[in-house]
């Protein structure tokens, strides 16, 4: 818990993944401003992200049908109104080994920076 308030303090980012997303304490997912969620297949794991996207102004009714790829985005400091379906390609370096700023440049050019999704990444 520590570790996710002193990231947010200086502006760095953590990855948390969990099969069980209920198993993340609440002030961990209140210090992430940026969250994804991806397809679940457990009933619990499909409620608790439901409840997560619902207390963000979304739903989520299809989190257990989600294809490969896709993912419900949020992000507070980025003044969105609601999670948001988008499409992420699965792979930026097509299993060539990049620089940072290669990465950095293939993300932006893809458009997955969260502060620049396109609107062809952006699901109805």
């Amino acid at each position: 818990m520590r570790l996710t308030a002193q990231a947010r303090k200086y502006h760095l980012g953590v990855v948390f993944a969990a099969q069980n997303p209920r198993e993340i304490e609440n002030t961990i997912i209140g210090n992430c401003s940026t969250q994804y969620y991806g397809k679940a297949s457990s009933p619990a794991a499909i409620n608790t992200i439901r409840e997560q996207l619902s207390s963000r102004g979304g739903s989520g009714d299809d989190i257990g049908r989600l294809k490969k790829g896709v993912f419900y985005v949020f992000n507070a400091d980025a003044n969105m109104r609601a999670p948001t379906k988008v499409r992420i390609p699965l792979c930026l370096s097509h299993h060539q080994t990049l620089d940072g700023d290669e990465v950095l440049e293939r993300a932006v050019r893809s458009g997955t920076t969260l502060s620049n999704i396109s609107t062809q990444n952006v699901l109805n």
